[in-house]
């Protein structure tokens, strides 16, 4: 079992439309596996970032450097979303675009932050690409008909940054997800999700499938 230290610190400051910004520096130790080994990370971002006189418009974006003796790599992402807060269920429409270039390391691989926020896709982000040699556009769709209640759909178009050896064509899939949370207390979040994944010729030359991918799943928390 791999065992990772790190040391580092993280500087935020929060604004007071309710934006944030930050940056990050951490450093792996020596006793991590030899890809991490002294593995240096830099991370400056930008969260949720109001548009003066668009309240309702708020912008993201973030970089991340990775390096060490045998390792260049980043990552970054940029995106807005806009509340309908007066029309019924608060609609939030949201446009990702992020890349990630070949050898970029998801480190400690995780769900926080909401559908799409890091895990890009529960079929393909989930088992197929990791946040790695990858251009992903995301466009997301999310409701909510109660206060309990949140509801909504991100669709998804990935493609190789980098054609890997044997591959002609970096288009790899498009995915759709349909997703319900339900907050019934403080204590406990429920919900389901249903995902499909159609590959593109990408993806059907690096897997030698040209199977179309489906994902049902519950979850209590």
């Amino acid at each position: 079992k791999e065992r990772v230290e790190l040391n580092g610190g993280n500087l935020q400051y929060n604004l007071s439309n309710g934006g944030q910004l930050g940056y990050m520096h951490m450093q792996l130790s020596d006793n991590a596996s030899e890809l991490r080994d002294g593995m240096q990370v830099d991370d400056v971002r930008i969260i949720g970032l109001p548009v003066p006189g668009l309240s309702n418009l708020k912008l993201s974006a973030e970089y991340v450097w990775q390096k060490n003796d045998d390792l260049r790599a980043r990552g970054w992402y940029a995106g807005a979303s806009y509340t309908f807060a007066e029309s019924p269920w608060q609609p939030t429409l949201a446009y990702k675009y992020s890349e990630f270039s070949r050898g970029y390391d998801p480190l400690f691989y995780g769900s926080s932050g909401g559908w799409g926020t890091w895990v890009q896709g529960e079929v393909v982000g989930e088992y197929m690409l990791f946040n790695n040699n990858q251009k992903t556009s995301q466009l997301k769709l999310t409701l909510s008909p109660i206060s309990t209640v949140s509801t909504g759909v991100v669709f998804y178009k990935f493609d190789f940054k980098d054609k890997p050896d044997g591959v002609d064509d970096k288009s790899f899939a498009k995915e759709a997800d349909l997703y319900v949370d339900w907050t019934p207390s403080a204590h406990w979040v429920l919900g389901g999700l249903a995902g499909v994944a159609k590959p593109g010729d990408g993806a059907k030359q690096y897997f030698g499938s040209s199977d179309t991918s489906v994902l049902f799943q519950a979850y209590a928390v």
